[in-house]
């Protein structure tokens, strides 16, 4: 039963992870086929919980059975982002929103969008956008704030 219950909570995970642009009840069927797998190939003298080892296995199912079938999700994300570019409603909310950020938010925003920043992972393109504001002048208290003021944007657009 706990084995459910982490299968569930695994492919939760997952659908939010990819922004719920996976069906979620399929994501759930194919949990618990890769529960049902990760339990018979869990080996008790491995010192690994069993919910530990199944909550990898359903992961891992997960992430190879979607990024086939989306192609890494890229064709999916090129679409949604298409779409977000042809629609003038979402463009003036997003411009009157950047016209309301501070000044170092505005150049964090600038520096992402004009493909300055070459990181792929997200804690190193976050230090390197700290590290261009720092050179440009900006002290750290006010990148700080720059950074909590993008956060509580993108979570109030969730």
């Amino acid at each position: 039963m706990q084995c459910l219950k982490t299968a569930r909570q695994a492919s939760y995970q997952f659908c939010k992870r990819n922004g719920f642009k996976i069906d979620y009840k399929e994501a759930i069927a194919e949990a618990h086929l890769a529960m049902c797998e990760a339990e018979l190939t869990y080996k008790e003298d491995k010192a690994r919980k069993k919910e530990s080892w199944v909550s990898y296995k359903v992961h891992q199912e997960l992430n190879k059975k979607f990024k086939e079938e989306h192609n890494d999700l890229a064709e999916f994300e090129e679409e949604i982002a298409i779409t977000n570019k042809t629609n003038p409603e979402k463009l003036l909310m997003m411009s009157e929103a950047f016209d309301s950020f501070s000044t170092a938010a505005k150049e964090a925003v600038e520096l992402v969008l004009t493909g300055e920043i070459e990181s792929n992972g997200k804690n190193a393109a976050k230090k390197e956008i700290k590290q261009v504001l720092r050179n440009k002048g900006y002290s750290w208290n006010k990148i700080q704030k720059a950074f909590t003021e993008l956060k509580t944007y993108a979570n109030s657009l969730a």
